[in-house]
């Protein structure tokens, strides 16, 4: 079964106010993060990343779709629309993170408990170095995350190309990533376009060929052979079967 324009439906929303952007931040933080569904280190995370996230989302929200349950975010060429306030917002909340950080471990150190106040430095600041050394471990492994991007400029020749920078679901073991795909694609479907992903792990590329995407082949990159770039092509219809994301990088199907 397949799915064309006409039977997927209205499509998904955009961000368009602030606290749709810090739903869809706060959904990247913990479930784009490799200690943000561990429980109770999960919520270290937070105070540190969602103000990025939240910066992130603002400065494109027009190129972000999401769900109650799932949010996608794509390259296409053009300036993205702003999200006014997000930026204020995210810096406001950081910096009262690091004012409460800061305050606490100074106040242990100034009543003699230096011991506690070095743990409480080391614990609060172990989240974002350990998220920080996993990006950079992750880039290092795939190269090709770095140039995903170039590629929209090098294939945009006679027709649109758009690059998925990000699909991040709620939950494993449920369509919500897929059900995103599917009310988003008529519009890819109307432009011809190219849709360009990179799953963020092995087993996720299998999560994109059984929607119809095709894993890319040596030679059709402008740089080394993908590994495991997949590519839509939009003029094709949809395949309906219902997808479920059940490995790799929890909730997320792209890194970008």
């Amino acid at each position: 079964m397949y799915l064309g324009p006409a039977e997927v439906g209205t499509g998904p929303a955009q961000v368009t106010t602030i606290r749709e952007a810090a739903r869809v931040a706060m959904l990247r933080t913990r479930r784009m993060t490799l200690l943000g569904n561990v429980p109770l280190v999960g919520h270290l995370v937070v105070p540190w990343l969602w103000p990025l996230h939240l910066a992130i989302v603002g400065a494109t929200a027009g190129h972000i779709r999401h769900t109650p349950d799932a949010s996608l975010s794509f390259c296409d060429g053009t300036p993205a629309r702003r999200q006014p306030g997000c930026r204020a917002l995210a810096a406001l909340s950081l910096g009262l993170w690091l004012a409460l950080a800061a305050g606490a471990s100074l106040g242990l150190f100034a009543q003699g408990h230096d011991g506690a106040g070095w743990a409480l430095v080391a614990l609060l600041c172990a989240a974002p170095v350990i998220e920080l050394l996993g990006l950079i471990e992750f880039a290092l492994l795939n190269p090709e995350w770095l140039t995903l991007k170039r590629e929209r400029r090098h294939r945009g020749i006679g027709r649109p190309t758009i690059v998925l920078t990000t699909l991040v679901s709620r939950r494993d073991g449920h369509d919500f990533a897929g059900r995103l795909i599917r009310q988003e694609f008529p519009q890819w479907h109307a432009l011809g376009a190219a849709v360009i992903g990179y799953p963020s792990s092995k087993a996720l590329v299998s999560y994109y060929v059984r929607m119809g995407a095709r894993r890319e082949r040596p030679g059709e990159s402008v740089g080394p052979a993908a590994r495991r770039r997949v590519t839509f092509d939009c003029r094709q219809p949809l395949r309906a079967r219902r997808v479920v994301i059940g490995g790799g990088r929890p909730g997320s199907t792209t890194r970008g």
